[in-house]
């Protein structure tokens, strides 16, 4: 379980966040859904460390990670730029994060490769990210972060700099990979119709505060 007790960030002179609260439970996958500038990237980027918090903790599993480093936390983050190693083939990039957790070669090009097929790309593993289309790096950047088997999911508006047809089909395989694995996802947008589609719980934030939550369970 992931809960986010009273977050205030202060970026500059504004305050970004303002005693922000969230509970997500394990394998539960929340939309927060708001305007550009609402906050939402920066609640992201506070639970995973790369933002400080200037009130509130942050707790995982009941064990506050509020002093934890970025990379003993667990968790993952897929973003509208893709970050794709562009030196790297495909099945590297998927292995990446094995890699970082000291995986075997052979085992974490096994794994790479298990999830390249359930991304549909099996047979593009050897190219390059610039041999791909924009859906199939988000493909390979959805399958990294899924293969490092993190405690939390946090997804920053990753199908927003695709077109319509693409973003479908990506929401479709999201969810698909949820069903397969009980991921907790943090998932972030501004598109409404795309946060009741894709979660369980949509959490609709304005002004840096949570406003008011719907269920699709």
């Amino acid at each position: 379980m992931l809960e986010i007790k009273n977050i205030s960030v202060v970026l500059g002179c504004a305050k970004v966040l303002d005693h922000f609260s969230l509970r997500i439970h394990t394998g539960e996958f929340v939309t927060v859904l708001g305007k550009s500038g609402c906050g939402k990237s920066t609640l992201l980027k506070a639970i995973n460390g790369f933002v400080l918090y200037e009130e509130g903790s942050i707790f995982l599993d009941n064990a506050c990670i509020d002093d934890m480093p970025v990379h003993k936390r667990g968790i993952v983050m897929v973003f509208q730029d893709v970050r794709l190693f562009p030196h790297l083939s495909v099945w590297e990039n998927v292995a990446f994060g094995l890699k970082m957790q000291g995986v075997n070669k052979r085992e974490r090009k096994e794994k790479a490769l298990d999830w390249i097929e359930k991304v549909a790309l099996a047979g593009l593993e050897n190219r390059k990210p610039n041999e791909l289309s924009g859906g199939q790096q988000q493909r390979v950047a959805l399958a990294r972060a899924y293969a490092a088997n993190p405690r939390v999911l946090l997804m920053d508006e990753p199908f927003s700099g695709l077109d319509e047809e693409i973003r479908l089909e990506m929401g479709g395989l999201v969810q698909e990979l949820n069903k397969q694995n009980k991921t907790t996802v943090l998932f972030v947008t501004h598109d409404r119709e795309e946060a009741y589609r894709l979660s369980d719980r949509v959490v609709v934030i304005g002004t840096g505060r949570g406003s008011h939550e719907k269920s699709n369970l």
